[in-house]
């Protein structure tokens, strides 16, 4: 039990760990921009129409063309699967969440200048992520096993100067350990063949608030900029367990790993935007938007357990040990995201229907976390791996009346140079909307799938678990204007 107190005093001290990573950085700069329902059941397509609260965040001078003041609120609904794939395995999980996607207001003012038509001044929150999922890998491992990756990480470190996040656990819990003639090498008895569980679960989101104003200029040129601040909250709890399925090993049974990670910060960036009236039915659009700058802190704690059915330590010694949680918290760090580029048209026939088209396009590989010093080798990871998307969508609407219907597709590149990892994904969306004058409520559905490659440890000691998933979300807008 003397490691046991060893860990004990280790865990009181103050500690910091760079947990930071390459996939931090891409998972804070891919963007779905939600907003409101009319938008995203036309696939987000919106940057050229104008006239939406959810254009604050993408093309600012879509402000320019509302003509009355408008509040809308905008409440959601995501729902969806995961298939993860597993040395032959398969498993499904599910999640189900409410949040708000969107809340906005906007005023418009009238301009006694002849050549400038409006004036519009707007805030906004519109959601830009939601990293809500659940994940479940169930698989029968003959290759290798968690402790052997630890085994390879303590190898040449003495045991007190093991990683208490990591190796140092697996030390105390005898699930590694060093050869009596050695403190620097160490074996372990597993023999590799183990069933492997993971339950992923991740909450969160990026919401972005938004200030904006934009200017109508004789109902043919707008412009438009906004002053954005990203919130970023989020979380993950992954649960890692091993176990001897098929009594295999004489010693060992089970054990177990618990890592809860949280992430919480906020940024600010710029966005700017420009729309020309070509002719009554054609419009076009383009944007511009600086890169977030955002500054993050982390906070994780990590618990190991293990089992045996004979004890590590002789005959009358424990066959179960339960580390204590280690936990810690970083110091602020940074996170600046890629900048994005943005064109679109859209082609209006009267009051009848509407064709719009956009197109993002994105270099991941631009994302830089902290100093160039302290972040060397994660920043050229991110150089190394990522590289530019090009995201394009599409809407249509048709109206008759009171009454609009409405489509949108949208597909969203693989952010990754090479195809290992490939992680493109497509949106398909629709909705209904109906339109009172001063009232109005909309509605939309939206479905995103896509496939990406998940590792339970690294990906050098064990193979990828294929995830398959199929996410939903339910919007209802409503709004007044007056």
């Amino acid at each position: 039990m003397k490691r046991l107190s060893i860990l004990a005093t280790l865990i009181l001290a103050v500690v910091g760990l760079q947990a930071q990573n390459e996939m931090d950085a891409l998972r804070y700069s891919r963007l779905d921009f939600g907003g409101t329902a009319r938008s995203v059941a036309m696939g987000n397509a919106f940057s050229s129409l104008g006239g939406d609260v959810s254009t604050l965040s993408t093309n600012p001078a879509g402000l320019g063309l509302f003509k009355k003041h408008e509040i809308i609120l905008t409440p959601s609904f995501t729902f969806g699967s995961t298939e993860s794939k597993f040395y032959g395995q398969t498993t499904d999980e599910y999640h189900l969440n409410a949040g708000i996607n969107n809340f906005g207001f906007v005023f418009a003012f009238t301009s006694e200048n002849p050549s400038i038509k409006n004036l519009q001044f707007g805030f906004a929150k519109n959601r830009l992520a939601s990293f809500n999922n659940d994940i479940s890998i169930v698989g029968f491992n003959n290759e290798s096993s968690l402790v052997d990756y630890y085994q390879h990480i303590a190898n040449g470190t003495p045991h007190e100067q093991l990683d208490q996040f990591g190796a140092y656990q697996m030390w105390s819990a005898y699930l590694i350990d060093n050869f009596e003639d050695s403190d620097i090498d160490y074996f372990n008895d597993m023999d590799q063949n183990v069933l492997q569980k993971m339950r992923s679960t991740t909450n969160g989101k990026i919401d972005e608030y938004t200030i904006s104003g934009a200017i109508n200029l004789m109902d043919r040129f707008y412009f438009g900029a906004t002053l954005g601040v990203p919130v970023i909250d989020y979380s993950v709890d992954n649960k890692f367990s091993e176990s001897d399925s098929k009594n295999l090993n004489d010693w060992f049974s089970s054990m177990s790993r618990n890592e809860y990670i949280q992430t919480k910060g906020r940024g600010i960036n710029l966005k700017f935007g420009t729309i020309v009236r070509v002719t009554n039915w054609l419009r076009l659009g383009a944007a511009y938007h600086t890169p977030s700058a955002y500054k993050l802190t982390d906070k994780w704690e990590v618990s190991t357990e293990a089992f045996y059915d004979k004890s590590p330590e002789g005959e009358d010694g424990p066959t179960h040990y339960k580390i204590p949680a280690a936990r810690g918290i970083n110091d602020e760090y940074t996170l600046l995201t890629p900048q994005r580029f943005i064109g679109s048209a859209a082609f209006v026939f009267k009051k009848f229907a509407i064709l719009s088209v956009e197109y993002e396009h994105v270099d991941y590989s631009q994302a830089r976390l902290g100093s160039t010093e302290m972040f060397y080798n994660e920043n050229q990871l991110i150089k190394g791996s990522y590289g530019s998307a090009h995201n394009v969508k599409a809407g249509l609407e048709a109206r008759a009346g009171i009454m609009s219907v409405r489509l949108g597709t949208g597909f969203y590149g693989d952010p990754f140079k090479t195809s290992v990892n490939n992680q493109p994904y497509i949106v398909y969306s629709g909705g209904v909307g109906l339109n009172l004058g001063t009232f109005f409520v909309d509605l939309a559905y939206v479905t995103k799938r896509g496939t990406d490659k998940y590792y339970i440890y690294d990906a050098a000691w064990v193979k990828a678990a294929d995830n398959k998933y199929n996410h939903g979300q339910f919007l209802i807008s409503g709004g007044i204007r007056f």
